[in-house]
C-alpha cells in the first residue's frame, strides 16, 4: 500500500497540461486529469476525493470560477489552484479573493508545486488506494513514476 502526497484533480485540456504533469512526477501525487468541468463535476460524483484541484484558467465548458463552484458545492474541501499562461495581478487578486488557494503562472516550477503538496501531505493525508472513483467511470487515475 503506498502512501502519496496528496491526490490532485487537473483540469485542463490534453494541449495544456503536460508542461504540469512532468512536474507532478517528482511530487509523490496521485493524478487524475480531466479536460472540462463537465467531466471533473462527474469525476467528484464518484467520490474521488483531490486535496487539490489543478485548473486552467479557461476551459472548454466554463472557467475556473465554474471550478471552483463546484468544488464548494460537492463540499470535498479540496483547494484550487489556478493556472494561466499570463502573469496577471488582477487576476491573481481576484483568484484570491474567490477563495483559491494560489495562481500558478507558466512556466510552472516544480519548487513551486512541491510546496503546495507537502502543505497538503502535512494536512490531509490520504492513501490512494481508498481514493480512486468508483468501477464503471471512464475516468483513470495515473501514478506517475520518476
Amino acid at each position: 500500500m503506498e502512501e502519496v502526497a496528496a491526490n490532485a484533480l487537473l483540469v485542463m485540456p490534453p494541449d495544456r497540461r503536460q508542461s504540469l504533469l512532468e512536474h507532478f512526477k517528482d511530487c509523490n501525487v496521485g493524478v487524475l486529469s480531466v479536460s472540462t468541468c463537465s467531466e471533473m463535476r462527474q469525476v467528484l460524483e464518484t467520490g474521488f476525493l483531490a486535496q487539490v484541484v489543478f485548473t486552467d484558467v479557461n476551459l472548454p465548458d466554463g472557467n475556473w470560477r465554474d471550478i471552483l463552484r463546484e468544488v464548494e458545492k460537492s463540499g470535498s474541501g479540496a483547494d484550487v489552484v489556478v493556472c494561466s499562461r499570463v502573469d496577471d495581478v488582477a487576476l491573481w487578486l481576484e483568484v484570491l479573493e474567490h477563495g483559491c488557494y494560489d495562481l500558478l503562472v507558466e512556466p510552472y516550477n516544480r519548487h513551486d508545486l512541491q510546496r503546495i503538496f507537502a502543505c497538503f501531505a502535512k494536512a490531509k493525508p490520504v492513501r490512494r488506494e481508498n481514493n480512486q472513483p468508483s468501477s464503471g467511470t471512464s475516468f483513470k487515475a495515473v501514478r506517475l513514476s520518476a
